[in-house]
């Protein structure tokens, strides 16, 4: 069975493992990027099914900026991008921004049952492992 690869783009340590835990034992596949400058070539070589990308305190203009560049990608255009920021960083501009790029906004610290649910609603059934 072909499970979906879930990449992480995280330079946090113990938030790129919470996601990757709970995306395993969700029947999905994790990919960890450390840095926003080197995923954006692994998520050309790897072609995952969605992107967690992370962003804290003054690193939000970085993740926008690399949201940007994979929206932009025609190769990667449809993926579906999931922010995953204290929604307290977000001002009305980036919040604008998202929903335009039709990003999703995942709160930190991850709610468990809130990954889940993005993962159902963008990842088809078929594709998931069964349990997932």
């Amino acid at each position: 069975m072909n499970l979906p690869l879930v990449a992480i783009i995280s330079d946090n340590d113990a938030l790129a493992l919470t996601l990757h835990n709970i995306l395993s034992e969700a029947g999905f596949l994790a990919l960890w990027c450390g840095d926003y400058q080197g995923a954006y070539q692994v998520l050309h070589t790897q072609q995952p099914d969605m992107v967690l990308i992370e962003a804290r305190g003054g690193r939000l203009d970085l993740a926008l900026l690399a949201l940007n560049r994979i929206r932009l990608d025609p190769g990667m255009a449809a993926l579906p991008l999931v922010l995953c920021t204290p929604p307290e960083l977000l001002g009305q501009e980036a919040r604008q921004w998202l929903s335009r790029a039709q990003c999703e906004l995942l709160s930190t610290p991850v709610n468990e049952a809130q990954l889940r649910a993005l993962l159902l609603r963008h990842l088809p059934p078929r594709e998931r492992a069964v349990g997932g």
